[in-house]
């Protein structure tokens, strides 16, 4: 497994392992502007593939295609970083691997937080957003009620100014989400 491979060390240094590896096992040109220039194309293909596994709910082997399009990626390139790792967490949420949809969605935080500040585009709030709902979500996977209800209040809280940022029908199953959430948390307490 990557993420247990790579536990102790950032996104960038994994990332840069794995890239070292792929390119040394595929005798790629080893500079950035050259990687970048011969794995683009590869890398949306492999993505368009993971979408498609993912829409026919494969989603372990739609989270293994955004891991290897990910190696076909420059470090620099934070907006397709952002993306493919937001997708790759929603894959491990849907596969149920909890732990590791969290570990990507937080490196989508960390990646696009700094750069989504209050001068931050509309896509890059709407990975914030996802990758937040993502976490939260995750956690309420894991039955972690109290971060699963902080990770989603702040989603709420994101998108409140931006309504159109999440679909109506998503923000009623946030509600939702938050609402059963918040009578599990009452109930622990109860029992307590």
């Amino acid at each position: 497994d990557i993420h247990a491979r790579y536990k102790s060390t950032s996104v960038e240094e994994m990332a840069t392992s794995i890239l070292l590896r792929h390119i040394e096992q595929k005798d790629v040109a080893t500079l950035d502007g050259e990687v970048q220039e011969c794995g683009s194309a590869e890398w949306k293909q492999l993505r368009d593939d993971g979408n498609e596994k993912f829409d026919h709910g494969d989603y372990a082997q739609a989270g293994e295609k955004y891991s290897d399009a990910l190696m076909f990626i420059s470090l620099t390139d934070r907006p397709a970083r952002i993306h493919l790792l937001n997708n790759r967490a929603l894959s491990h949420l849907k596969a149920g691997k909890f732990n590791q949809a969290i570990y990507d969605a937080e490196s989508v935080l960390h990646l696009a937080i700094p750069a989504a500040g209050s001068s931050g585009s509309t896509k890059k709030k709407e990975a914030v957003i996802k990758a937040m709902y993502i976490k939260g979500m995750a956690y309420k996977g894991k039955g972690d009620a109290e971060t699963a209800c902080t990770d989603l209040r702040q989603v709420c809280k994101l998108s409140g100014a931006k309504q159109e940022l999440i679909a109506s029908h998503d923000r009623l199953h946030l509600i939702q989400t938050l609402k059963e959430m918040s009578d599990h948390q009452k109930k622990q307490n109860t029992s307590n």
